[in-house]
């Protein structure tokens, strides 16, 4: 599973959120949706859902009514690198998991701009498959 529920208590300090979120982001987790709930005794509890680490490295962008594979990176002069799909198999893969992820996984559309991150196993395993492939067309063109 991609998502992962969790439940954060909160004490009777509401204002201990943020810290919790921000503790969660620094390990790699994104809120996905989220409630705060207060029990009659006046404790306050928090229950999430956060993608897993490994899915919040790359996500689909769409803007402009034009989707792009981006994969996070933590050097260089920019954080973030476009998936490039010089092949025929590459573009057919990065369509299939486009789709998947903003329309399957988010219920999205090409027309609304925004990030749409991964948010099913559907999605990873085809995001895994085009990657298989862009290693197999950089190992055939250091052959050549």
């Amino acid at each position: 599973m991609v998502v992962v529920e969790l439940e954060i208590d909160l004490g009777e300090n509401i204002n201990a959120l943020n810290d919790k979120l921000r503790e969660l982001e620094g390990k790699g987790y994104v809120l996905v949706r989220g409630m705060v709930k207060q029990e009659p005794n006046g404790r306050y509890w928090f229950r999430g859902e956060f993608l897993k680490p490994k899915t919040t490295e790359w996500y689909v962008c769409v803007w402009n009514c034009k989707a792009h594979l981006v994969i996070k990176r933590p050097e260089g002069p920019t954080n973030i690198w476009y998936v490039y799909t010089p092949t025929e198999e590459a573009k057919k893969l990065a369509e299939q998991v486009i789709h998947q992820v903003v329309y399957k996984d988010n219920k999205g559309a090409i027309n609304l701009s925004g990030v749409y991150y991964p948010l099913s196993d559907e999605s990873v395993r085809l995001f895994e498959k085009l990657i298989e492939e862009l290693e197999k067309v950089k190992e055939n063109a250091q052959k050549e």
